[in-house]
């Protein structure tokens, strides 16, 4: 054996050991990127709250601690009035997260837009790579399925690999 052979056999083992990996990760980033967008979102929305939903958040709390000291019946006036102010607070925070819960909407359907981009662009990059070359007896009933589009029998083409890991994590989360 030719040791040019040999370096190009291991070159060639690495590109599909990384098209492995790169469609098992696209798999992973399409099926939980909600779930890993919403830990981010709050995560970064704790930091990013403005100081003025923080200074509604304590003036409600503080008027609704003064609310619970005051005696309905013998101030009504004063208790009413605050009740007004409490309701008012209310209905700011709930616009004020409203407006959050918005933008936080958008940010997360941009970036599932680009990740589906992104997935498109990899799997029209590497369409003709085959990820996994195994024996055309191994996979013989769907050995022209799995290496659709064209590539050789016996190889598993690197879209039919996306759709068979997109399948296992969908079944398995």
């Amino acid at each position: 054996m030719d040791p040019e052979d040999s370096s190009m056999n291991v070159e060639k083992s690495q590109a599909n050991a990384y098209l492995l990996l790169l469609g098992l990760m696209m798999s992973v980033m399409n099926n939980h990127l909600s779930t890993v967008l919403n830990y981010v979102f709050i995560q970064f929305n704790k930091l990013n709250t403005s100081s003025y939903y923080h200074k509604l958040k304590t003036d409600l709390s503080e008027l609704q601690k003064d609310s619970f000291g005051i005696n309905m019946t013998e101030e009504f006036a004063k208790y009413a009035r605050l009740q007004r102010k409490i309701i008012k607070i209310q209905a700011e925070l709930k616009t004020e997260a409203l407006a959050l819960q918005q933008s936080n909407m958008t940010n997360k359907m941009i970036l599932q837009f680009v990740m589906g981009v992104v997935s498109v662009v990899l799997v029209y990059m590497f369409n003709a790579q085959p990820v996994v070359h195994l024996s055309s007896r191994w996979l013989y009933p769907v050995s022209s399925i799995m290496c659709w589009p064209g590539i050789q029998p016996g190889a598993i083409s690197f879209l039919v690999w996306c759709a068979i890991t997109n399948s296992v994590i969908k079944t398995f989360s």
